[in-house]
């Protein structure tokens, strides 16, 4: 992972150092979900495995607990700002911004 990309503000996908060729940082849309669950699931389900986690005694951590319908719900109803980064026009990992009320902002 390049440093560097850490430094970008989230709100500004237009900046030119998210892009290399095909592989990019940008906003994901409702049609994205599916591949967003899969990506999440995926990546953590390799530390359930470390750990010795599975679904009957974690079913709240994030490999089993995330589902179409939560990211769905925050991304219609919450309306939290979510991401992407594409490789060649595959999700492959993500992110989303909680806005806290104390004008504060949780990355998930």
């Amino acid at each position: 992972m390049v440093d560097w990309i850490w430094c970008v503000n989230p709100f500004s996908v237009d900046d030119p150092r998210l892009r290399n060729g095909e592989n990019m940082i940008k906003e994901i849309h409702e049609k994205d979900i599916a591949e967003c669950v899969n990506v999440i699931k995926e990546s953590f389900l390799t530390v359930a495995d470390e750990l010795g986690y599975t679904i009957d005694n974690a079913p709240r951590f994030t490999a089993f607990a995330t589902t179409e319908n939560r990211l769905l719900y925050q991304y219609q109803n919450e309306h939290r700002p979510m991401f992407a980064y594409y490789d060649d026009s595959k999700i492959i990992g993500y992110y989303s911004l909680s806005l806290q009320d104390n004008n504060e902002c949780e990355l998930r």
